[in-house]
């Protein structure tokens, strides 16, 4: 067996915790993988820097906010990894689904669907969203990689769990770094 359809069927084994509440937003992202002999990389993105975007500049998964157009959470990450990266995710390469995960200090409720790489992957920026994308080993997102991380934001100094990641400024926090906690635990092969 190779270690896509290893990590595949972990990923299908366990099975995600859903949240629902009409009380929260739904968002979906999507966590791209590509896969090599002797290494695994998880595609994300810099948000685009804008003065009222909570978010701006954070290094995030690509995805975004569920509109009622939206057939499904899925739908949702698949259209906005296409808005946003230009990438075509093919229902060929879908992998899994993480447990959900609730926002912190807004009322919104966040999917995450797992794709393997695309074999012809063309990324085009949307600049007005995002500022870069690049691919980051899961060995550099390891947890002996976590600190503690003090970091100024526009109400002060927070202090947070995160990983800095060499070459960027802002750290990798939130809810981005829970589902790449749930995807180090999918990934303990023996």
């Amino acid at each position: 067996m190779n270690i896509i359809q290893e990590f595949s069927e972990r990923l299908l084994s366990a099975p995600p915790a859903v949240q629902a509440s009409p009380l929260h937003e739904q968002a979906a992202v999507a966590m791209i993988i590509r896969f090599s002999p002797s290494n695994l990389e998880i595609l994300l993105i810099e948000r685009a820097h804008h003065d009222q975007d909570p978010w701006s500049g954070h290094l995030a998964l690509p995805g975004g906010r569920r509109e009622s157009a939206d057939q499904s959470l899925q739908g949702t990450a698949v259209r906005e990894v296409m808005e946003e990266t230009g990438i075509a995710l093919d229902p060929s390469d879908y992998l899994g689904r993480l447990s959900d995960v609730r926002g912190g200090h807004f009322p919104l409720v966040i999917a995450c669907f797992v794709y393997k790489c695309p074999r012809s992957l063309k990324i085009n920026l949307d600049p007005l969203e995002v500022a870069d994308a690049f691919w980051v080993p899961l060995a550099k997102l390891e947890s002996n990689q976590e600190s503690v991380i003090e970091h100024e934001t526009k109400g002060g100094k927070r202090q947070f769990h995160g990983i800095r990641i060499p070459g960027r400024q802002q750290p990798l926090w939130g809810i981005t770094l829970g589902f790449v906690r749930q995807i180090r635990g999918l990934l303990i092969f023996e």
